[in-house]
């Protein structure tokens, strides 16, 4: 499962990034290290971007960059 396929509301802890290059460092800088956990916190009107709960800070992505990031949704 991909990022940009989680509900919002909804906890998940990060699986991997299936990126390479500057994207994949950027997602890394930005926190979406493995076993990192997140919640989508609100969406734009029309989806796009997201806004994100990760560690102690909020950041919004698009979805075009979530669906880079593999999830494990948590219950």
């Amino acid at each position: 499962m991909c990022l940009n396929e989680l509900g919002i509301g909804n906890m998940c802890k990060v699986k991997k990034i299936n990126a390479n290059g500057e994207i994949a460092q950027k997602l890394l800088d930005m926190g979406f290290v493995p076993g990192t956990r997140l919640k989508i916190v609100r969406s734009a009107p029309l989806g796009d971007p997201i806004k994100i709960k990760i560690r102690e800070y909020i950041i919004c992505i698009r979805l075009n960059e979530a669906k880079l990031i593999e999830i494990k949704e948590m219950d």
